[in-house]
């Protein structure tokens, strides 16, 4: 076994590791390579199977919240929603003590650290940070409020690990013995399958009536006539409903992440959103704006019991046994784009 494969294999037993990360000065691997991720350990930690080597990847340059902290389970959803079971490039750029690869994780041609910042999932780790663009990233992230920016005390992990959590890990920590994570599959589906479980038909479901109506609106949308929306445009001057929606909504269609908002992007969330809001109303029995559990498994969309709880379960993100349409469309919507 060469070095480098004994340190990834010595790894495997400290994957868990939540501890400040030390890397070893000047070892720039400098390589690539592509594998499954087979397991999404938390926010920034994945396993990925290269044939029959594993290794332990900490994605670069951020830092997502511990488990034990709060919007550290959320975090690590994000996460698996993106990458259950995903084909994955992975640009290595140092060893860390634990023997994990440290590098840039690649989905296509997603920049999933990246991601993981704009969505408000992590902060830009300021020791390791060799990109300086992840910071704007991660102010737009506190300019909407999202994920973990909607909280008025957000604790960095560092500090955390150092000592905050003494005082708070309780609570959370009795918040998330309920609740695990999606695994690669969801109740043995793929999140693609749950969507045909449900009747989801996507862009095949549209007119195109209705794909006019909704390039009407982006154009009354679009002021300065440039085919794209800006943060300012959509989310700082827009009209319709509160902020942080008007933040959720841009979010999820800025589909590359380059803060605007293309007509295609603007019309894509809309067959989704659309189409998923109409299945959630389908499921709300009493019309009251949540779904509960067992309104979702007496709804019949999904036949099977065990399934229909496992999908539940990975759509009730704060754990809290109903779901409300922000709430809901934010994992339906990284199923519908997987």
């Amino acid at each position: 076994m060469t070095p480098r494969k004994f340190i990834v294999a010595a790894c495997l037993t400290f994957s868990g590791c939540d501890s400040e990360l030390g890397f070893f000065a000047g070892n720039a691997l400098g390589d690539e390579i592509t594998g499954t991720v087979t397991q999404v350990v938390d926010g920034d930690t994945i396993h990925v199977s290269v044939g029959s080597t594993k290794h332990v990847i900490r994605l670069s340059e951020i830092d997502t919240p511990e488990r034990d902290q709060p919007w550290g389970r959320q975090a690590s959803r994000a996460l698996a929603h993106k990458l259950n079971k995903a084909r994955i490039t992975v640009r290595t750029t140092e060893t860390d003590r634990y023997g994990r690869l440290v590098g840039k994780v690649l989905l296509g041609s997603r920049d999933i650290n990246r991601e993981m910042v704009l969505e408000g999932h992590a902060w830009v780790y300021r020791q390791y940070m060799r990109d300086r663009s992840l910071l704007e990233d991660e102010r737009t992230a506190r300019r909407l409020k999202v994920g973990l920016w909607g909280s008025d005390h957000p604790i960095e992990p560092w500090r955390w690990r150092r000592g905050t959590r003494a005082s708070l890990a309780p609570t959370v920590q009795a918040d998330n013995e309920n609740i695990t994570g999606p695994g690669p599959l969801i109740g043995g589906l793929t999140p693609e399958k749950i969507l045909v479980q449900f009747g989801y038909r996507g862009a095949k479901g549209v007119s195109q009536d209705q794909i006019k109506g909704y390039k009407r609106v982006f154009g009354l949308l679009d002021l300065d006539r440039n085919k794209k929306l800006s943060v300012k445009e959509y989310v700082d001057d827009g009209r319709y409903m509160d902020r942080q929606a008007r933040a959720g909504i841009f979010l999820a269609s800025d589909a590359n992440h380059d803060a605007t908002v293309t007509e295609a992007e603007y019309i894509e969330n809309r067959i989704i959103t659309d189409e998923a809001k109409q299945i959630f109303h389908s499921m709300d029995a009493d019309n009251d704006g949540r779904v509960r559990r067992q309104e979702m498994l007496k709804h019949g969309t999904i036949n099977d019991a065990n399934l229909a709880d496992a999908v539940f379960t990975s759509l009730d993100t704060n754990a809290n046994g109903e779901l409300v349409i922000p709430e809901y469309l934010r994992v339906w919507g990284s199923w519908a784009r997987h």
